[in-house]
């Protein structure tokens, strides 16, 4: 038995859109959020609390990881049909380390306190699940990552996440943000006022309608993706397939890491969207990985 290094996990995500008549066109309404509580962790220095620095650091240094916690107030639901949500953070180098950052959010899932966590525990007297609110209890799945080279502003898709938050009728949206490679420093709510981190919600006063879903068959789940030729090498631009769809797009994300985070992981995603010419779409469809 041996292992192959280029190991992918494939993760499809479907979207949808509904056909509308010339005059019922949707009312959009903006809503934008700071956050009510925020903190950074790190692990090299574990029991050390943030929460009311205006500064934090974020990403990779010298083996050591740092992590940013975040929380908003939520007051969408399931009544609110949310388009699109974007989380923003204000970052700049530190001088620490060099050269681009790739960085990641997922959602936090259990009660934190501002002024007590940090890399070991959530509150006073209560351990993350994983220390860095890292195991399967304390955060979902990394989503899709961001690549930043330095030019101020991160911007994250969130839109699962709110879209989740407003199903469960929650008055609260937590995150926890991560990057590789390198090192930078991102402001706070504590911060100025155009420096403070911002989750911005484009929404509809209407109740969403049904989501879409497919059945992905080009490999069994668990096995490794190999190309054809006789000598075994990993197939690193797979055909993608699927049946059984209902919806109108689709998304396709790659990782070398169950969890979806690992710092040899290249900007893998693509959709029907931005990317038509790469799918082939219906009931049964593909995507080839370029």
């Amino acid at each position: 038995m041996f292992l192959i290094a280029d190991l992918v996990k494939s993760e499809l995500v479907e979207t949808w859109s509904q056909d509308l008549d010339e005059n019922d066109e949707p009312d959009y309404v903006n809503q934008l959020l700071v956050p009510t509580k925020d903190n950074g962790i790190s692990s090299a220095t574990q029991n050390k609390n943030n929460g009311q620095a205006p500064s934090v650091a974020l990403g990779e240094n010298n083996g050591d990881e740092s992590r940013i916690l975040m929380e908003f107030s939520f007051s969408l639901t399931t009544g609110e049909s949310i388009q699109s949500a974007t989380l923003g953070l204000f970052c700049e180098d530190n001088g620490n380390t060099v050269g681009p950052m790739t960085a990641y959010v997922a959602r936090l899932e259990p009660y934190w306190e501002e002024l007590y966590s940090n890399w070991e525990v959530s509150e006073n007297g209560t351990d993350w699940d994983d220390g860095g609110a890292n195991g399967v209890s304390d955060r979902s799945d990394w989503e899709l990552p961001v690549l930043f080279t330095g030019t101020t502003l991160i911007e994250f898709n969130v839109t699962k996440f709110a879209q989740e938050a407003a199903s469960e009728n929650s008055t609260t949206l937590s995150f926890v943000i991560t990057g590789t490679s390198t090192e930078y420093t991102c402001s706070t709510k504590e911060a100025p006022a155009s420096e403070r981190p911002f989750l911005s919600i484009e929404y509809t006063t209407t109740a969403p309608g049904p989501s879409g879903t497919l059945v992905p068959d080009f490999i069994d789940d668990g096995k490794a993706l190999m190309d054809s030729n006789i000598v075994l090498a990993a197939d690193v631009t797979p055909l993608v397939t699927w049946n059984s769809h209902n919806g109108s797009n689709v998304e396709v994300h790659f990782s070398n890491s169950s969890d979806w985070l690992d710092s040899s992981d290249g900007i893998w995603h693509w959709n029907s969207i931005t990317n038509q010419s790469l799918f082939t779409t219906g009931t049964i469809g593909e995507f080839q990985v370029p």
